[in-house]
C-alpha cells in the first residue's frame, strides 16, 4: 500500500460499456484504479488491526493506493477486468422504477449520507443539515417527518403517500447538493457515487439518472 498526494494523480468519471452507472477512475503511473472507500482524515488509522479501513485493504486482492486530500483519504484498488457486456436477452433490469423503488433509493441515499455527515462533520452540524433539508422539501412538513425518514427501513413496503415522484427527485438532488457543499465537490461526488454503487441495479440506474452521475 502506498499513500500519495492528490496532485500526483488524475481522477475522472467514466462509464463502461457493460455498466449502467458512472464510476470514478484514478490514473497513476500508467495504471487505472477503482475507488473502494473514502474516510475522513481524522479517522484514518491504517495500521490498527480489525479496523474497517484495514479490513478493506486486507480484502483487496491486488495493489492499492491511498490518496491524501485536505479533509479525507480515499482507497483505490487496481481496476477490475471488464467482463463481456450482457446481451439484450440477459438484461433483466427494467428501465423504469416504480414509486416504491424511488422511495427506497431516496431513503437509502439519505441514511447513508447522514452517517457520513456525522462522521466527517460532527453531530453539531446534523441539526443544521436537517433543517436545511426540511426547508427545501415540500413533502416534509416538520423535523419530525424528517426524523421518520432516518428511522424507516429503506426496504419497507409502506409507501409515503404524501410524496410524489417529483418530490423524491427534488429531495435526492438536494441531498447531492448538500453533500458537495458540506464535504467539497470532489469528495461529495465520490461519496454519492459510492453509495449509489452499493444499491441494487435498478435503484442505481434510477439515482444515476436523477443526479446525472
Amino acid at each position: 500500500m502506498s499513500i500519495i498526494d492528490a496532485k500526483s494523480v488524475q481522477i475522472g468519471i467514466s462509464t463502461r460499456a457493460d455498466e449502467r452507472i458512472s464510476r470514478l477512475k484514478l490514473d497513476y503511473q500508467g495504471q487505472t484504479y477503482d475507488l473502494l472507500r473514502v474516510v475522513a482524515a481524522g479517522k484514518l488509522n491504517p495500521g490498527r488491526a480489525g479496523s474497517q479501513w484495514q479490513q478493506a485493504i486486507d480484502a483487496t486482492p491486488t495493489g492499492c493506493l491511498v490518496v491524501a486530500e485536505a479533509n479525507y483519504y480515499s482507497l483505490w484498488t487496481i481496476e477490475r477486468a471488464i467482463s463481456t457486456p450482457p446481451t439484450a436477452t440477459q438484461q433483466a433490469v427494467p428501465m423504469a422504477a416504480t414509486r416504491l423503488e424511488l422511495q427506497q433509493a431516496s431513503i437509502w441515499l439519505l441514511q447513508e449520507l447522514w452517517v457520513q455527515w456525522e462522521s466527517s462533520l460532527g453531530v453539531k452540524q446534523l441539526p443544521i443539515i436537517a433543517e436545511e433539508i426540511v426547508a427545501a422539501t415540500p413533502a416534509l412538513q416538520s423535523r419530525r417527518d424528517f426524523d421518520r425518514l432516518l428511522a424507516i427501513d429503506p426496504w419497507a413496503e409502506a409507501k409515503l403517500e404524501a410524496w410524489r415522484d417529483k418530490d423524491f427527485e427534488l429531495f435526492d438532488r438536494h441531498l447531492y447538493d448538500i453533500a458537495q457543499h458540506k464535504l467539497g465537490r470532489q469528495f461529495g461526488t465520490e461519496l454519492t457515487i459510492e453509495i449509489v454503487r452499493s444499491m441494487p441495479a435498478l435503484l442505481q440506474a434510477t439515482l444515476a439518472e436523477i443526479l446525472e452521475l
